[in-house]
């Protein structure tokens, strides 16, 4: 792998993993995902599916185009064991995604980007690490912290909205991967307490606040035309009555929120696997009936079925 190549990296386990995900709505969930990034890149994407059930991997887009990606087959178990194993399926699957990008890095350098499942992409994220080497997404609940000031994410610990960050998207290079294995033995496993519910993206947010983590890191600092993350559904888990979108200039925008640094071009749109399987995947093509606004469902067609 050229050392400048851009690479992305999920998980679609089927089984042992949380029960989010089967084999027909991860297959249809990944083929999306994967249409928005190769729509919004400005190289075709190649993706790394970590999976047990290699047959969720699409050969084509929703559009028609040739897919670029590795199977990796493997069981959710197959990572090594982590704070979270005990704690259940789900969450030791979900800090295993810090395994799986330092894996790749260590076997391929160049900048590993990882992307949940159920997220969708409208922007070129390549261009991001012009900026800096490692980035993640804040604003998790915007502002809608303990009074308008902070989250608490740990006990007796907290940071500020644009520090509370998604587990969904993030890319961090080897020196700073080391950085959040350091901070983990400091604050977790060195502890008797129960780890915190989130896992990696607790560590983001309490190392942007200690300024482990550079704060020029946040997407929305890079990319500041670009909402991200939760944004566009008012911070709340998506339904057609909380996903606010609409088409401005031809670009796909939501209303800008107080308090969030933020721009009004939608750049990501987080999901829930409960609400990405009933907002978009009830159908073999996606219709986009839950998004209300007619210009935007318009321009979500024409992004995944139009001309390659």
């Amino acid at each position: 792998m050229n050392q400048g190549e851009i690479q992305f990296v999920t998980f679609a386990f089927t089984s042992n993993a949380g029960d989010r995900w089967d084999t027909r709505s991860a297959r249809t969930a990944l083929r999306l995902m994967y249409s928005s990034l190769m729509r919004s890149q400005s190289t075709i994407p190649r993706l790394h599916v970590y999976t047990d059930a290699p047959d969720v991997v699409p050969e084509k887009t929703t559009f028609g185009a040739k897919t670029q990606i590795v199977v990796h087959a493997c069981h959710a178990h197959s990572f090594p064991e982590n704070p979270y194993s005990k704690i259940g399926k789900w969450a030791a699957v979900s800090r295993a995604k810090l395994d799986a990008v330092e894996n790749l890095l260590l076997q391929h350098g160049g900048r590993i980007i990882w992307i949940d499942l159920d997220t969708l992409v409208f922007v070129d994220l390549t261009k991001t690490f012009r900026q800096s080497p490692s980035w993640v997404v804040g604003y998790q609940r915007g502002v809608k912290c303990q009074g308008l000031r902070d989250c608490i994410l740990l006990a007796s610990s907290w940071v500020r909205p644009e520090f509370d960050t998604l587990g969904d998207l993030w890319s961090l290079d080897l020196h700073t991967i080391t950085k959040v294995r350091d901070f983990e033995k400091r604050r977790i496993t060195s502890s008797r307490r129960r780890p915190p519910k989130y896992d990696l993206q607790t560590y983001f947010g309490l190392m942007l606040e200690e300024n482990t983590l550079p704060h020029s890191g946040l997407l929305h600092r890079i990319l500041h035309e670009y909402n991200f993350g939760f944004f566009c559904s008012g911070f709340r888990h998506p339904t057609s009555q909380t996903l606010k979108l609409s088409v401005d200039k031809r670009h796909l925008v939501c209303p800008l929120k107080a308090g969030v640094d933020m721009g009004q071009r939608v750049g990501t749109i987080s999901f829930t696997a409960k609400t990405y399987k009933f907002m978009l995947l009830n159908e073999e093509r996606a219709h986009f009936d839950a998004v209300i606004d007619r210009s935007a469902r318009e321009w979500l067609v024409t992004w995944f079925y139009g001309e390659p």
